[in-house]
């Protein structure tokens, strides 16, 4: 109980501080770091925090409180500052942003609700089958591998103005939309966190070169706030990868282990050794007592049939 109160206290603490930091840090004369995107560095710190604190917290009801508070204290600040006013902070960016929050906030806390709860129930019954409910590598793998291909598309499709979007999208948020689902579908949190990381670098990487002509020696040389950026910018959405990559994995590993119960249990166990031996010492006994009525029954005809004869005399 104390833990899920700190937990909340915690949510609460930290969406008020970057609530308040994205509307003070653009007054900010920060020099070069002004290439900074404020509104979309906290909505990657706003993923990663709400990820953390539904991963610590084990109860349900906690972690949907705590995604729930953060996202009020996040906007709640803005209008008690009156940095917005009511119907300028729904805006259709931030619309996005709370959508695709609570999206992935409900989706972990679902996964890790029903995974820990039946691992917890059944601890006994998966220390036996934890060997048979392995995750396949290959998922891993490819989604990596497809987070990649997609991050490169993006970028040729805005470079080229090929497809057109939705006012309400910017292909940057598409790369983190679908980045999120190929982790969810990675099963595996080590290849969430290399989505999350490559495919937000890749994205930027590319675009910066592509829009100076590929002259990687120049961009090297004085685009070092920019890597930067980019790394900080990598790192909290790998991080939050990571997190959703977990619940994730600890929802499948759980559904593996209930499948491989069943089987287990389904399975006949074929007769112990004591009970053969049991049934072959029954049936030398039964040939053991024909054999006695038999040799009886021989001998009482021989002396029947010796009787006779000498009446017979």
């Amino acid at each position: 109980m104390k833990k899920g109160i700190s937990l909340i206290g915690l949510s609460i603490i930290f969406g008020t501080l970057l609530g308040w930091a994205e509307e003070a840090i653009p007054l900010l004369n920060l020099g070069e770091w002004n290439i900074i995107d404020i509104p979309f560095a906290a909505f990657l710190l706003s993923l990663f925090l709400v990820l953390l604190f539904i991963s610590l917290s084990k109860n349900f009801i906690v972690g949907t409180t705590t995604a729930v508070l953060y996202a009020a204290s996040f906007l709640g600040i803005k209008l008690f500052l009156r940095f917005h006013t009511a119907y300028s902070l729904f805006s259709q960016d931030r619309i996005v942003f709370l959508a695709i929050l609570l999206f992935f906030s409900v989706v972990s806390i679902v996964f890790l609700s029903v995974g820990r709860d039946y691992i917890a129930r059944h601890v006994k019954e998966i220390s036996n089958v934890k060997g048979k409910a392995r995750i396949d590598l290959a998922f891993p793998i490819i989604f990596f591998l497809f987070a990649l291909l997609i991050s490169s598309i993006t970028v040729v499709l805005e470079g080229n103005a090929i497809l057109i979007l939705p006012p309400f999208l910017n292909f940057l948020t598409v790369v983190v939309i679908l980045a999120s689902l190929l982790t969810i579908f990675s099963f595996n949190e080590i290849s969430g966190f290399f989505i999350g990381f490559f495919s937000i670098s890749i994205y930027f990487l590319l675009s910066r070169f592509v829009n100076n002509g590929f002259d990687v020696q120049s961009i090297m040389v004085f685009e070092k706030v920019f890597f930067s950026v980019v790394l900080l910018y990598s790192a909290v959405f790998g991080l939050f990868a990571l997190l959703l990559g977990r619940s994730s994995r600890i929802f499948l590993f759980s559904i593996l282990c209930k499948r491989a119960i069943q089987q287990e249990n389904a399975v006949v166990p074929p007769p112990s050794d004591e009970g053969e031996q049991h049934n072959t010492a029954g049936t030398v006994e039964d040939e053991e007592v024909d054999e006695e009525e038999t040799v009886d029954s021989t001998q009482e005809s021989t002396l029947s049939s010796g009787k006779e004869d000498n009446k017979n005399k």
